[in-house]
């Protein structure tokens, strides 16, 4: 009777809570037609199982509720059936772009050219995807794989398809398969198969926390990133023989970060309702087989017996109806004491600590450290010293510690972070200490002169990012809602103690602590490599006060090994009973179940815009989609809409043109009326990357010099994605008198300009070719080329002639510029001066050089003025590779009418470089007559 009841089970247990709540009777709310239908026995005894033991099961419902069958809800599935979605015919694994089926259960569309982002089975009994070669190997045991079989039949294979309808018990010998419902699935009737293979940060994430959770986050497993996975979705699926009266919901997702490897099954809350098909004798078998020589099985319980529809009451999970399972065979080394975060990358500068200068690791130049300086720093070290600090560091997202907001740190040699000054005391004191926020990971007297760096660097990586949550998240369980999007990492890498104080000498040891915010709440990590660091640590902190450890901001203090309520956790290496991570709450905001934002700063991932504009800003650190669903984003006058993503706190912002370099506000409403968040866009030049809107002529060439030709006919591409003739293309074109972008004129992805009057002085017309490749719900995504102006081919001195009729020189603009310094040594060191990035060298910018100083042929680097003139007017200087100043070649610096740092920067581009683009070389005198070049004789150094 039980077995027969199986089915039913969950049907009585929510009549019975049905009844609990009051919300009917057992006459009117339970009867025999909310029972299956048939399926092992007749109809009346599910009549029975319903509703004749009804009234027991209420008696008993309050237990009952604890132990209740419960799946997990659609919402947790992994999406699909998203865009994109390509057919896949079961009979001969040909891929079709329809999802319109003939009466056959054939696709009527043409077999697909184009990319699919995920694949659906046809209609089909004991069939399978046909072998899908995925983007990566995926460890399976013992074993690698890169193709894969989605089965009809509740199966994902390796090595071969599984059209079995009824499952063989495990282990089976040379089968590689994993099976989340392995039993007779009939998809002619009712149901379908999808599945995608995906490397998306959100999902990936997911699947991550998940792992995590059933992981308890062991040794080794935290340290887990997968970087892949596969899902695969039997929704609403029959059974054999096209049995559409019961259907059941399952989910397999494989993820791997490619050494280790997880099988995640979902079951939808009360989706699993049949166990066989009318031809099988065994009901359904869950679980994974490897059949290789060392064999590696696991099966469910209840598999192959009538109560496996259970299984989405049950799990090795907290959330039932969800399992997750191990299926590599390679260890997790422990990362216990190995833990410190990436430092020492990218594009390393030096900071002098005696006066502050910024210097690249092979320039001569030592310049003001500026907010964002990625263009040539991606991360500092402090030059040799004892008892020195950085000096003030911009950061680009407030850190609140406790009371107080900072836009500056220092960082100090002597192991410790400080917000108002710099702190140099070599000896510590017990904290707190009066009107000061201090950070130690380990104060102590440390002396860098001979052996030893300090590394600094802000980050916005996505990687980075996600492990900080989840040290965060695993510290403690309260704040799994927190998610990290900035952070702060110093790294004190191999320092000893000076032997001035230190009455015990340290082997060199290295330490690291990490400041991280969303935006609302804000966290300190500090991370220790030396295991004997800390023994002497404990002792020294005991007893001769030699080293301090810990945070201090005003009423709110740590000292190493006090104030316990506020260590939040410490990660203990049982092997040696050793302390060697801290993590800090450093806020007094309590982390509810949204730790975001719901006024005020916002962090925007993108270090530079180009004055272009196109593609999207992303913005997190605000609760987006918990005030509303819709976003506006404001850049000055500029009224854009955006859109939320994903998780509540992340949004997108299509970027506009712009006109003028430098910091733009970016104010963001989610009532269109008030402006509740705001951050700063940091606009600059369009060289700094490579557009992505590429146009090129008939040969394939791309355009490089700003130049169109008109009646010449030229094609549109897109960098990152393929064509579709739907896209919407236009120009904009700059209003010189109005400082305004307006509309221009329509375009197909091949097009050409008509030709201008040649008795007509035609003004220099600056253009911008947009694309707009997506409009969702009034969103649209658009992309921008290069800017360009239109000239005609056979009159380039015409047209340079025209220009010099229009360009009126300023009075005394020469009289108002910077003089040039006579060699590259005096202007590198020349305060006033900065690199001009169109025109550097290998050894200073490596990742500018390509430009190749196309602008300033033969000149080995030029520089120019920081800021803008009398009249708005600006300096450039070229040197030679022996370092004097060129000024009587086509390599030569000219004044600028508009300097680069003026409001407007496409006046800029309008007044000083495509007169030159047209000019030179055919008549660069003309252009040196209106652009003239300084000759050093009025500097003074």
């Amino acid at each position: 009777y039980h077995v027969s009841c199986t089915v039913t089970r969950k049907f009585c247990m929510q009549a019975a809570m049905a009844l609990y709540l009051n919300k009917s009777t057992v006459a009117e709310d339970v009867s025999p037609l909310q029972c299956p239908p048939r399926m092992y026995d007749n109809s009346m005894i599910y009549s029975t199982c319903c509703c004749g033991r009804v009234k027991m099961i209420y008696q008993l419902s309050l237990l009952m509720f604890a132990i209740s069958v419960n799946g997990i809800p659609m919402e947790d599935f992994f999406p699909f059936n998203g865009d994109k979605v390509c057919l896949i015919d079961a009979n001969n694994g040909v891929i079709y772009t329809s999802n319109t089926l003939d009466t056959n259960g054939r696709p009527i569309d043409d077999i697909a050219t184009s990319e699919c982002n995920e694949y659906r089975l046809t209609p089909n009994d004991d069939a399978s995807s046909h072998n899908i070669t995925i983007s990566t190997t995926f460890p399976f045991f013992e074993r690698r794989f890169m193709n894969v079989f989605i089965n009809t039949n509740g199966v994902i294979s390796f090595v071969a398809p599984v059209p079995t309808f009824t499952p063989e018990p495990f282990p089976i010998k040379d089968r590689f398969m994993i099976a989340p419902f392995w039993a007779d699935v009939d998809i002619r009737g009712t149901g379908e198969v999808y599945f995608y293979e995906t490397i998306d940060r959100n999902l990936l994430q997911s699947a991550k926390r998940i792992i995590l959770r059933a992981t308890h986050q062991a040794a080794g497993f935290s340290r887990f990133n997968p970087k892949w996975m596969l899902v695969a979705t039997w929704d609403k699926v029959g059974y054999f023989s096209s049995h559409t009266d019961m259907t059941n919901t399952f989910q397999a997702i494989l993820v791997t970060n490619g050494q280790n490897s997880f099988a995640i099954f979902n079951y939808l809350d009360d989706g699993i309702n049949w166990n066989k098909g009318d031809a099988s004798t065994v009901p359904a078998q869950v679980g994974f087989n490897f059949g290789g020589e060392m064999l590696q099985t696991l099966t469910l319980p209840g598999s192959r017996m009538e109560n496996i529809t259970d299984i989405d009451g049950s799990s090795n999970l907290k959330n039932r109806g969800q399992f997750v399972f191990r299926i590599d065979a390679v260890a997790f080394c422990d990362d216990s004491i190995d833990t410190l975060y990436p430092y020492n990358e990218g594009k390393l500068c030096t900071i002098n600590t005696t006066t502050g200068l910024v210097y690249t690791n092979s320039s001569r130049k030592g310049g003001r450290l500026e907010l964002l300086d990625g263009v040539n720093c991606t991360e500092y070290k402090l030059s040799p010293n004892d008892d020195g600090s950085s000096g003030a560091i911009p950061i680009s997202v407030p850190f609140t510690m406790f009371q107080h907001t900072h836009s500056k740190i220092f960082v100090n040699t002597n192991g410790l972070i400080s917000f108002r000054k710099p702190f140099p005391q070599p000896i510590p004191v017990s904290f707190p200490i009066d009107s000061e926020e201090i950070i130690a990971p380990y104060w102590t007297d440390i002396d860098i002169t001979n052996t030893g760096s300090v590394f600094f660097k802000e980050s916005l990586d996505i990687q980075i990012l996600d492990r900080i949550t989840d040290d965060v998240n695993v510290a403690n369980p309260r704040l799994t809602a927190f998610k990290a999007h900035w952070a702060f990492i110093v790294t004190w890498e191999n320092v000893v103690r000076s032997n001035k104080t230190a009455s015990s000498q340290l082997q060199p040891f290295t330490f690291q602590a990490v400041l991280t915010t969303n935006g609302r709440h804000s966290f300190a990590l500090f991370l220790y490599q030396s295991k004997q660091m800390l023994v002497e640590l404990e002792s020294a902190t005991d007893t001769c006060k030699e080293v301090q450890v810990g945070f201090s901001a005003g009423a709110h203090y740590v000292n190493y090994l006090s104030e316990e309520e506020l260590l939040l956790k410490s990660f203990n290496n049982r092997s040696l009973h050793q302390q060697i991570k801290f993590i800090f709450q450093l806020d007094n905001n309590a982390v509810h179940q949204f730790g975001c934002n719901t006024k005020g700063a916002v962090i925007v991932h993108q270090k530079f815009v180009p004055i272009t504009g196109g593609g999207l800003l992303t913005i997190t650190g605000a609760c987006f989609a918990l005030l509303n669903k819709t976003l506006t984003c404001k850049y000055e006058h500029t009224l854009i809409t955006g859109i939320i993503i994903g998780d509540s706190n992340t949004a997108l912002c299509p970027l506009p043109l712009f006109n003028r370099l430098g910091k733009h506000v970016l104010w963001l409403s989610v009532d269109n009326e008030t402006y509740h968040f705001h951050t700063e866009v940091n606009i600059v030049p369009e060289i700094y990357q490579v557009p992505d809107v590429i146009v090129t002529d008939m040969s394939g060439s791309v355009l490089s010099n700003h130049l169109l030709i008109a009646n010449r006919t030229y094609n549109i591409t897109l960098r990152n994605e393929i064509w579709n003739d739907h896209y919407e293309v236009y120009t904009m074109m700059y209003n010189s008198p109005s400082n305004e972008w307006k509309n221009g004129t329509n375009l197909t992805q091949s097009f050409k300009f008509k030709p201008f009057d040649k008795d007509k002085v035609t003004p220099t017309i600056v253009s911008v070719i947009r694309v707009v490749t997506k409009i969702m719900n009034g969103f649209k995504i658009e992309y921008s080329s290069s800017l360009f102006t239109i000239i005609t081919r056979d009159d380039m001195k015409k047209v340079c002639q025209n220009w010099m009729k229009r360009d009126v020189q300023k009075a005394k603009m020469l009289l108002s510029v910077i003089p040039c310094s006579c060699t590259l040594a005096d202007a590198e060191s020349n305060s006033l001066f900065e690199d001009d990035i169109k025109c550097t060298s290998q050894e200073t910018h490596p990742y500018w050089s390509n430009l190749n100083c196309k602008t300033n042929t033969g000149a080995y680097k030029c520089v120019i003025s920081k800021s803008t003139m009398y009249n708005g007017a600006g300096q450039q200087c070229c040197y030679d590779s022996n370092g004097v100043l060129i000024t009587n070649s086509t390599g030569r610096g000219t004044i600028h009418k508009t300097s680069v740092h003026a409001d407007n920067y496409i006046s800029h581009f309008e007044d000083d470089y495509f007169p030159y683009l047209i000019c030179c070389p055919d008549s660069c005198d003309v252009y040196y007559k209106r652009r003239q070049t300084d000759n050093c004789f009025d500097y003074i150094s």
